[in-house]
């Protein structure tokens, strides 16, 4: 999680490894409050199991745009018309029919959520539909930016998802895969590995760095890359859970890692000249490796803490 601006509050998904006696410590370079919201665990020692295994699809789909581009679909309380979501109102967030997730097998899906034409600042809270007394947050959000995170969301009433915003602004939902269920088929794809935190990716060096330009694609090998100097992801990996941090960009714009075709989704929103982080779960093509794209230009860090694994045989 990077700040770069005083009295702003920021979030960031993680998953964590626990530490000694079943912890996990929190450093905080420049000292302020924080808050930590669990989600969900990883059972340690599965060699292959049913539930809980994150299956990534092919090319993140966008779900929800309320601002009515790019053809994603609008909520159903909308009426056909786009509108920034209301103070206090709860939007189910309506399934694409043309998805490629399975129609069973499915306990959570697993999105990156965005607000963008923030009139105030707020946050968003991401639900399974039909879940009332919620305390967490998922995106805090002020004037002037784009904020985005990425969130773990179990499945409520109708097998959907909600998303509740404190203030009015318009909300976006890009589904990037999901958790399997009890009844889905009992192997290994998808199993969480985590390994010790390390720096896969980074522009800026060796000085004096080499940042993305405006509209520029770069590939990004992310396994097989030697230790020490790199975190350990093994070749064959299906999946990688990963941070992205931009850097110094010249203006307001997005970053889109995808593993194959280009998706009409992003990643992390980010503005001009502040520093930006937000936690991928990313797929992996058959090299293992990602695209990682820049609407505007500034430098890119890639970090990984775990990697998911394929299929067995």
């Amino acid at each position: 999680l990077n700040i770069s601006t005083a009295g702003v509050s920021r979030p960031n998904f993680a998953i964590v490894p626990v530490g000694d006696n079943g912890k996990i410590s929190i450093y905080l370079q420049a000292g302020g409050n924080a808050i930590i919201d669990v989600m969900g665990y990883y059972v340690d020692g599965q060699t292959t199991s049913a539930p809980g295994r994150f299956i990534p699809i092919a090319n993140p789909e966008r779900w929800m745009d309320t601002r009515g581009l790019g053809g994603a679909p609008l909520p159903a309380s909308y009426g056909g018309v786009p509108r920034l979501a209301n103070p206090g109102e709860t939007v189910q967030v309506p399934i694409l029919g043309s998805s490629t997730l399975p129609p069973t097998g499915v306990s959570a899906l697993v999105v990156n959520i965005t607000a963008t034409t923030v009139v105030t600042g707020g946050y968003l809270q991401a639900i399974p539909t039909g879940t009332v007394g919620a305390t967490h947050s998922n995106v805090n959000y002020v004037v002037g930016s784009a904020a985005a995170n990425t969130a773990i969301i179990p499945l409520g009433t109708g097998g959907t998802i909600s998303v509740y915003t404190s203030q009015s602004t318009n909300i976006i939902v890009d589904v990037v895969g999901y958790i399997t269920d009890g009844t889905a088929a009992v192997q290994t794809l998808g199993l969480f590995v985590p390994i010790t935190p390390g720096r896969a990716y980074n522009t800026r060096v060796p000085s004096p760095g080499n940042p993305f330009t405006a509209g520029q694609s770069r590939t990004v090998q992310l396994t097989g890359l030697a230790a020490p100097d790199f975190p350990v992801v093994p070749v064959g990996a299906s999946g990688v859970s990963a941070n992205l941090t931009v850097v110094s960009p010249v203006a307001n714009g997005f970053l889109t890692v995808y593993p194959n075709t280009e998706p009409a989704t992003s990643n992390l929103n980010y503005a001009a000249g502040k520093t930006v982080a937000n936690a991928s779960l990313l797929a992996l093509n058959g090299s293992g490796q990602v695209t990682a794209k820049m609407s505007q230009g500034g430098h890119v860090l890639i970090d990984l803490n775990g990697y998911f694994l394929a299929a067995a045989g």
